[in-house]
């Protein structure tokens, strides 16, 4: 077995023990792990039974993408040092900010099984890019589950996978990013980081699929707009729970941080994550995300709009307008799928 592959069972070993931390279960399905060594971008999910015929999933990543992923974060923290913008990465060292990267990618994967996405596709797996079609086992077998998605009228039914990522997006963000503290804030930010990458990586590598109607994931600008506004929101969190065991329909105000503190955090945090976003971006190449991404304002703003919605709000961020585009879509697949609803 080669040390790569010793690495990515050991990354991956820690990804369900972090699953298994935040849910205090432990993954409820059989997991394979497998790593092909080749030069493409191959990630995807799949079903898969284990050795005693328990439903679980396949997780195949290539090292190709840890490949990628060195040199996409070596360019990053070259570009940073380089850079004459006066943003900086928070990043101490690359091999840490790659294994986080991965968490981040695993974690996702996982959760495409753990929240029912094969059974809504009828036995199918999901897969990150285009290269990765080819090393799916699902893709190529028949199927007696009905696909629920193929039940959709034909204008949802593309847009429905976009609705999947964001799903395993949102409880990937979850569990990675835990809950909120006044003493975590640099790590809040190294960890948005890490995910900003992969997010940024699929979209670069599925550069085939630019169509709204044929591709099958979010824009890299909408998957962190969600990021970032659960990011943004993170403070809120322990005042929701206390309210939830008060039996309090709102937050009670006497729970909330300080202002202070709050305008700390979206200093400190928030807008130099979203920085990290726009130079990870530049420095592998990928204007055409940073444009997407837009000024940060507006995205704060648009954060703003989607959670008290009004007809009378434009939104200004291309992130904002896909997310909402596939919001009434996303809850009904989160209906079929008995899910809780989030905002």
């Amino acid at each position: 077995m080669s040390l790569l592959v010793t690495n990515l069972l050991k990354c991956g070993s820690e990804t369900l023990n972090r699953y298994k931390k935040c849910t205090d279960e432990a993954f409820p399905g059989a997991v394979e792990w497998d790593f092909p060594i080749t030069d493409q971008f191959i990630a995807l999910a799949e079903p898969h039974l284990g050795e005693d015929g328990e439903d679980g999933i396949r997780v195949v990543i290539s090292s190709g993408v840890v490949d990628r992923l060195t040199d996409a974060w070596n360019a990053a923290m070259e570009y940073s040092g380089q850079s004459s913008d006066p943003h900086f990465l928070n990043v101490g060292d690359v091999d840490e900010a790659i294994e986080r990267s991965m968490h981040w990618l695993m974690l996702h994967e996982l959760h495409h099984f753990q929240m029912g996405h094969f059974k809504l596709k009828g036995g199918m797996g999901l897969v990150e890019t285009s290269q990765s079609v080819a090393y799916s086992l699902a893709s190529r077998s028949e199927s007696d589950t009905p696909s629920l998605i193929e039940a959709l009228p034909p204008e949802e039914r593309k847009p429905a996978e976009r609705c999947l990522e964001l799903q395993a997006d949102h409880d990937t963000i979850d569990m990675m990013l835990d809950g909120y503290s006044n003493t975590n804030w640099p790590e809040l930010r190294f960890l948005a980081a890490c995910n900003f990458m992969i997010m940024i990586l699929i979209e670069q590598e599925e550069q085939i699929a630019k169509s709204n109607l044929t591709r099958t994931h979010p824009k890299a600008a909408t998957r962190i707009f969600q990021l970032l506004g659960h990011l943004a929101s993170m403070y809120l969190i322990p005042a929701k729970i206390k309210a939830q065991e008060k039996g309090l329909a709102r937050i009670d105000p006497n729970d909330l941080p300080p202002d202070e503190e709050i305008a700390a955090f979206q200093t400190e945090v928030v807008y130099p994550a979203f920085a990290d976003a726009a130079l990870i971006a530049k420095a592998n190449s990928a204007d055409a995300i940073v444009r997407e991404l837009g000024d940060f304002t507006d995205l704060i703003a648009d954060i703003g709009a989607l959670q008290i919605p009004s007809d009378n709000v434009a939104l200004k961020t291309e992130g904002a307008i896909e997310y909402a585009e596939l919001e009434a879509l996303n809850f009904k697949l989160m209906q079929m799928l008995d899910l809780p609803r989030y905002v």
